[in-house]
């Protein structure tokens, strides 16, 4: 591919092409080229370039408009964005201290750390990948229907053992550890309250 064209994946599964700081959507592939029109196109935008039909080559191109101004960061906007939504996806991590170690790192280069996307400007896409995976909660601590996966082990054995929704109390173990506790008169115990829904005060592990 040329090196000013870039196609970049986008959240339905189909391309963005960028080229000199512009993003445009496919319109349509025809026999001998493909035609890309400018995301801008719904506010009035007309920009459009023609590329053969790897996409290593510009064959035309129609001018934008005056208000449509070029970003020769968008690529790397593009791909740390990709980047903190599949961290979103993926990790138990808020989604603030995700952004907060992708920024930090990115500020640790002087080329990087003015190009890299806001969080007002990545907050939404981070929330609604982590929601494809993670479910909302309701809005009541009583409407809180923990998934059959969640409940149980891999290995399917029970998991979770008590669930009062009336006092907010989660109990998540198999009979196999309670039985290994309670031949020791000794427990470590360690608490945290940064990674619990809003309902509940804290989560602690006994070990």
């Amino acid at each position: 591919m040329a090196e000013n064209l870039h196609l970049v994946l986008n959240e339905r599964g189909n391309y963005n092409l960028v080229h000199e700081g512009r993003i445009y959507n496919l319109k349509r592939t025809n026999m001998e080229d493909k035609q890309w029109v400018c995301r801008r196109v719904k506010k009035g935008c007309r920009g459009s370039i023609h590329t053969n039909l790897d996409v290593d080559a510009v064959l035309d191109c129609n001018p934008h408009a005056d208000d449509c101004i070029p970003d020769n960061d968008i690529l790397y906007k593009m791909e740390k964005k990709t980047v903190l939504k599949r961290r979103a996806a993926e990790e138990m991590k808020t989604v603030p201290q995700i952004f907060h170690e992708e920024a930090s790192s990115a500020s640790a280069d002087l080329e990087t750390a003015s190009q890299f996307p806001t969080y007002k400007s990545v907050k939404t896409a981070m929330y609604r990948k982590r929601a494809q995976k993670f479910p909302r909660l309701p809005p009541t601590r009583q409407q809180l229907e923990i998934p059959p996966q969640w409940r149980m082990t891999k290995s399917d054995r029970r998991f979770l053992l008590y669930n009062n929704v009336y006092n907010s109390i989660l109990i998540f173990c198999t009979e196999e550890n309670l039985s290994v506790l309670s031949e020791h008169s000794v427990w470590s115990m360690d608490g945290t309250f940064k990674i619990v829904p809003e309902w509940y005060q804290q989560m602690f592990t006994i070990h």
